[in-house]
C-alpha cells in the first residue's frame, strides 16, 4: 500500500458563511472592529449606534432615504445627529434588522445591485409586499431571511 502525503500549505481555508456575514454586517453598521459573534449585537443594540449609520445604509447600500423613514423620522434623526446622540435601542434594533436583511441578500444574490432589486420587488409569498417592506417588522424580516435560505438551498422564492 502506498503512503499518501498531503500538502496542507496548498489547502485553501475559506471563512465560514457566518464570519463573512458578520464582517459584512460590521461594515454596514460602521463598526470599528468586526463582530466576532452574534451576541455582540446585544451590547451594540443596548448602547445605540450612530445616526450616521442610516445615511451610510442609504448611500452605500443602494437605498434611498425614504426607504429608511420607518426606522426614525427625519426630524428626529436630524436632532440626534446635531446633538451627537446615539440611536435609541428600538431604532438601533431596526437598523440592525435592515442591515442583516441587506447583508443576507447580498450573500444570496452575489452583489448589491441584484440584492436591492430583489428586495424591492413585490413577492407572492409576502402577499404582494416587497421584501424590503416586509422587513420593517421582525416577523416579516424572519420570513424574508427564510426565503433567502430557501433560495440558497435551491428552492424558488
Amino acid at each position: 500500500m502506498e503512503n499518501v502525503q498531503f500538502k496542507f500549505d496548498s489547502l485553501e481555508v475559506r471563512p465560514s458563511r457566518a464570519s463573512i456575514f458578520l464582517k459584512r454586517l460590521s461594515a454596514m453598521l460602521g463598526l470599528k472592529t468586526n463582530l466576532r459573534n452574534y451576541s455582540e449585537l446585544i451590547i451594540i443594540t443596548r448602547a445605540g449606534i450612530s445616526p450616521l449609520t442610516i445615511e451610510r445604509l442609504a448611500t452605500q447600500e443602494g437605498l434611498v432615504r425614504s426607504e429608511l423613514d420607518w426606522i426614525i423620522p427625519q426630524r428626529t434623526l436630524s436632532h440626534r445627529r446635531s446633538n451627537n446622540e446615539p440611536l435609541r435601542q428600538d431604532e438601533t434594533e431596526k437598523v440592525i434588522r435592515l442591515a442583516s436583511v441587506l447583508a443576507s441578500a447580498e450573500m444570496t444574490f452575489g452583489e448589491q445591485k441584484l440584492a436591492t432589486k430583489w428586495l424591492r420587488q413585490p413577492n407572492k409569498v409576502l402577499n404582494g409586499m416587497a421584501p424590503l417592506e416586509a422587513a420593517q417588522t421582525e416577523s416579516g424580516a424572519k420570513l424574508v431571511e427564510k426565503m433567502m435560505v430557501q433560495i440558497n438551498e435551491g428552492y424558488f422564492a
